[in-house]
């Protein structure tokens, strides 16, 4: 077990690495942010004492080894467009998108283990047939669709709901709705596959011949041992919906971390960038070895390699 450990966090620093250095090169290929930053009248003696004061003078090679050296204190520079060290001006942002994928993920996790686990226990029935229909539309509705019809209906028609920005408990349902329905649809199918597998096991058969009842059989037996694909799918979900909800918060105004990153690629304000990726990859990564850590409480056996 203590090898299997080592082993995923040695490999979690490396893609840690190769993520920051891709992202660094990446977004210096992207432009010169000194031509939206200083006037257009500016002399050259001016532009030059610009890029002295963000560093951006020296080489590439010298930029990189500097900016992984502060990388490992978590400093990753001042934000040009907002002057303030661009990990905290990014780390204000985290909270609202925690929030919201949170919500998404708990409304995909529900939504998707009752839908499979309905279809799963009524095989090629009409329920099946009809679970596995939603699964597939949820799947197939592009997200900014989605939500912008989530906005006409429930937002300018009913006026049931508000359409933008982040307040109460009212602010996250069209959002974490838009977000955690392809998500649900995922797990739908991945409980419907796995129930069906362990429900035609010889113990499931073994448990039933005990008298004991179909939803005791079914929760009790059958689900704890679907549970591996599911705990690495909600781990992968996670750091999706950390990473990837760009669109959505887009849509809805949402003050998270993917609105914020997008405007930072407009103004290419690197440093903001690259600490939005730091960030979000860390936690990411950090989330898959959370995942490989259950996999030794829930199998055991996954440790042997």
């Amino acid at each position: 077990m203590t090898r299997f450990l080592i082993v995923r966090l040695l490999s979690t620093v490396v893609s840690a690495w190769l993520i920051v250095t891709v992202v660094f090169f990446l977004a210096r290929i992207t432009g010169d942010p000194v031509a939206l930053l200083v006037p257009d009248n500016a002399t050259p003696a001016e532009v030059q004492a610009f890029k002295e004061r963000l560093g951006l003078d020296r080489s590439m090679a010298e930029q990189y080894v500097l900016f992984l050296g502060r990388s490992v204190t978590g400093d990753l520079g001042q934000s040009i467009r907002h002057v303030q060290p661009a990990l905290q001006a990014v780390a204000t942002y985290m909270p609202a998108t925690i929030q919201l994928a949170f919500a998404s993920l708990v409304l995909a996790v529900v939504g998707g283990l009752a839908l499979g686990i309905v279809a799963a226990s009524r095989p090629g029935s009409f329920v099946d047939s009809f679970a596995m229909t939603l699964a597939l539309i949820g799947q197939s509705v592009p997200v900014y669709w989605q939500g912008l019809m989530l906005i006409m209906i429930f937002g300018l028609q009913l006026q049931w709901l508000p359409i933008s920005g982040r307040g109460g408990w009212e602010h996250l349902i069209l959002p974490a709705v838009t977000l955690g329905t392809t998500q649900m649809a995922v797990f739908a199918r991945l409980t419907r596959a796995g129930m069906l597998e362990q429900l035609s096991q010889d113990f499931i058969r073994t448990a039933r011949s005990r008298g004991l009842s179909e939803l005791r059989v079914t929760l009790r037996h059958a689900l704890p041992n679907a549970a591996i694909p599911l705990v690495t799918q909600a781990g992968l979900t996670l750091g999706g919906l950390l990473a990837g909800s760009v669109i959505t918060e887009t849509i809805f105004a949402w003050p998270g971390v993917g609105r914020f990153a997008l405007q930072a690629v407009y103004n290419r304000d690197f440093p903001v960038v690259q600490a939005t990726v730091f960030l979000v990859s860390m936690v990411f990564l950090a989330i898959n070895f959370l995942v490989d850590l259950l996999y030794t409480v829930i199998d055991p056996r996954t440790t042997v390699a």
